[in-house]
C-alpha cells in the first residue's frame, strides 16, 4: 500500500479575551488506504475543517460551526483512533497507525490543537452565557453548576431507578434531562432540597448568614433563611409578557434576540 500526504494550512487565531494566539500554520498529513474510500473520506473531513476554521476566524467563531467542528472530531476519532483499521461494506481501511497515536506527529498535534481551541472557546462562551443568564434567566438557570450536580447526587440516592440514568454533564444539559423526567426547579423544590441537605454547603451562593449575636444559627434555622431566599429569588425571576425595567423580567423573545446577537 502506498503511503499518501497532503497538507492544509490554518490562519491565525486570536481571542484576546481567554488569552488564545495562534499563528498560521500549514500542518502535512500521511495515511495508508486500499481503496479509494478511505482516502476520499480522511481528506474530506480534514478539508472540512480547513474550511470551517477559515469561516469561523472570519466570523468570530459562531456557536453553529463550533459545533459542526467538534462532531467531525469526533468521527475522525470513532472511524480512525480506536483500531489501525475500519470496516466499510466489508472491505478493511487502513490508517498510518503514526495517526492521531503518538503525540510527535503532525496529525495528532493537529487535531489536538484544532480540538483545543474549539472547546477553549465554547468553555469561555459557556461561563459567559452563565453570567448573562444570572441576570436575563429563569429561576434555575440562576442557581450555580454546584447546586445542580448535589440536587442530581440527591436525586440518584433517593430514586435511583428513576434518576439512576442521568448522565453528569453541564448543568444546562441536567436541567433539561430532569425537565424531562418532570422535575421543574423552582422554590418549592429547593425547599425539599435543603431540608434533605447540608446547607451550609450553599451558604456563599445565597449569601447566608449563619451567625447571628456571635453564634451560630441551628441547622433548622438556616434552612429557614435559605427557603426565604428561594421564594424572594423566584419572585424576582417571575417572567412577564410585558417588558418591565428589571433585566430579569424580559420576555423569552427579547432575551433570544440578544444571545443571537452576542452569537451564542
Amino acid at each position: 500500500m502506498a503511503k499518501k500526504k497532503f497538507s492544509i494550512s490554518i490562519g491565525e487565531i486570536s481571542c484576546s479575551n481567554i488569552q488564545l494566539y495562534l499563528r498560521k500554520k500549514t500542518y502535512s498529513f500521511f495515511y495508508y488506504s486500499s481503496d479509494s474510500f478511505a482516502t476520499a473520506d480522511l481528506v474530506q473531513k480534514l478539508k472540512m475543517i480547513e474550511k470551517l476554521f477559515e469561516i469561523a476566524i472570519e466570523t468570530n467563531f459562531p456557536k453553529k460551526i463550533l459545533e459542526d467542528l467538534k462532531n467531525i472530531f469526533v468521527y475522525i476519532r470513532q472511524k480512525y483512533n480506536n483500531n489501525r483499521s475500519f470496516d466499510y461494506n466489508n472491505n478493511n481501511y487502513y490508517l498510518d497507525y503514526e495517526f492521531y497515536v503518538n503525540p510527535h506527529y503532525e496529525a495528532y498535534t493537529f487535531l489536538s490543537t484544532m480540538n483545543y481551541v474549539v472547546d477553549t472557546i465554547l468553555h469561555d462562551r459557556l461561563i459567559s452565557l452563565r453570567s448573562i443568564k444570572t441576570i436575563l434567566g429563569n429561576f434555575e438557570e440562576s442557581i450555580s453548576p454546584k447546586m445542580i450536580h448535589k440536587i442530581l447526587t440527591w436525586l440518584k440516592k433517593t430514586e435511583p431507578h428513576i434518576y439512576g440514568a442521568i448522565p453528569r454533564s453541564i448543568k444546562e444539559n441536567i436541567i433539561s434531562d430532569l425537565k424531562e423526567l418532570g422535575i421543574k426547579i423552582n422554590a418549592h423544590f429547593l425547599c425539599k432540597f435543603i431540608d434533605n441537605n447540608n446547607p451550609i454547603e450553599f451558604v456563599k451562593e445565597w449569601n447566608i448568614k449563619t451567625h447571628k449575636n456571635g453564634k451560630r444559627m441551628k441547622n433548622s434555622e438556616i434552612r429557614q433563611l435559605f427557603k426565604n431566599a428561594f421564594h424572594k429569588k423566584e419572585k424576582f425571576v417571575y417572567r412577564s409578557y410585558v417588558c418591565m425595567p428589571a433585566l430579569d423580567s424580559l420576555p423569552n423573545h427579547i432575551e433570544n434576540i440578544i444571545y443571537d446577537y452576542l452569537g451564542w
